[in-house]
């Protein structure tokens, strides 16, 4: 209690603690068979739940329900062991919702990989198109311009000669 107001520890932080120092507590007094003291730091709990993570809150119920169990209040007891079903199939629920998302998500990323990769293939193969091209152009080119540098030298040679005609 004397960390309380201490300003270095955040409110949330020491209310979490607390809220498990009471769960220990009722558990230390339920395992001695004294059910009053037990219920006593139970019901400090009960305005504490936004304060619980999800392993003290299964405490938190079964712990009520096994108090007041020994109690002999069996229908208090069934009350919390309700709600810690329901709890429990809160739980599962949002693991499911969670998992669902998750693999959404998953397909989602799997199907924008498949399309970039699609579309890197394609631009593979054009560069490689394009490259072919340009080889085979340039060498049609050189093959032209051989044949066309054969024509001049013929012409050439046969000018030099005493003239004819090209053929």
């Amino acid at each position: 209690q004397s960390l309380q107001e201490n300003p270095t520890i955040d409110e949330y932080n020491y209310r979490a603690y607390e809220t498990n120092l009471n769960v220990c507590m009722a558990s230390e007094y339920l395992s001695r068979k004294q059910t009053d003291s037990a219920l006593v730091y139970l019901d400090k709990l009960t305005d504490s739940k936004e304060y619980m993570d999800y392993v003290v809150k299964q405490d938190f119920y079964s712990l009520f329900a096994e108090a007041y169990e020994m109690d002999g209040q069996p229908e208090e007891s069934k009350k919390y062991l309700d709600s810690l079903k329901n709890f429990e199939q809160e739980l599962l629920d949002s693991n499911l919702n969670a998992s669902y998302d998750i693999s959404e998500n998953l397909i989602q990323s799997e199907e924008e990989l498949k399309t970039e990769s699609y579309l890197k293939r394609i631009n593979r193969n054009w560069i490689i198109i394009l490259l072919l091209l340009l080889v085979t152009l340039i060498a049609v080119f050189f093959l032209y311009y051989k044949k066309l540098n054969q024509k001049l030298n013929t012409f050439a040679n046969q000018r030099k000669n005493g003239g004819g005609t090209i053929q």
